[in-house]
């Protein structure tokens, strides 16, 4: 059964940040679809930092798996603590 890693980034600095992501993503990518199946990478250097991570690490994280052609392989899930689901009315 797959299974999901853990990993942390204590840097503030995006490319800490995407070299902490790149790092578990490639460890995941090679061990197949037998390996781990998510990762769960810890930034909390970013907590008090939330229209950051939302204005440039979420699309950094993205664009950067576009880029290497992996769209259709990895897709970015973010949690952030200031993130709260958006009320009903606006999702309509």
């Amino acid at each position: 059964m797959p299974r999901w890693t853990r990993t942390h980034c204590g840097s503030a600095a995006l490319p800490a940040l995407l070299v902490a992501f790149w790092d578990a993503s490639c460890a995941m990518l090679a061990q197949g679809e037998v390996g781990t199946s998510s990762i769960v990478l810890a930034c909390p250097r970013f907590d008090a930092r939330f229209d950051e991570w939302y204005q440039r690490v979420f699309p950094l994280l993205e664009e950067s798996v576009l880029a290497a052609r992996l769209g259709r392989t990895l897709g970015i899930v973010c949690f952030h603590p200031a993130y709260s689901t958006p009320d009903a009315s606006w999702l309509a």
